[in-house]
């Protein structure tokens, strides 16, 4: 696999386990939304990448793209009646994302 697909695999993993723990288990959220959850937050996520990285440090982009994870389940709190998700859980979640993607951004990539 070319390093952008692992990377944005594991982005999505990234995500996708982390609101499963969070949202799902504390929201009792069903799957089918974390999973359009995580598909929204990875691409979302690396759009922002692409325009941020470049002139941001990692440690900016890991922030952000925990703050749009937590802002995006806000909104799908608001606009779909099935999705819940406390004010707890949202922090947890965006934490969690902003440390997973600060992780992703300081490994060492295989190009070889």
């Amino acid at each position: 696999m070319k390093p952008k697909g692992s990377l944005l695999l594991a982005k999505f993993l990234i995500t996708f386990v982390f609101a499963g723990v969070i949202l799902a288990l504390f929201g009792k959220n069903a799957v089918s939304w974390i999973l359009l959850l995580a598909l929204l937050q990875t691409a979302l996520g690396y759009l922002g990448n692409l325009c941020a990285l470049e002139k941001l440090r990692n440690l900016v982009t890991a922030a952000g793209n925990g703050f749009t994870a937590a802002l995006l389940a806000y909104v799908l709190h608001l606009v779909v009646p099935a999705f819940h998700a406390a004010w707890a859980s949202l922090i947890a979640f965006g934490l969690l994302v902003a440390a997973g993607e600060y992780f992703l951004s300081i490994c060492p990539s295989r190009t070889k």
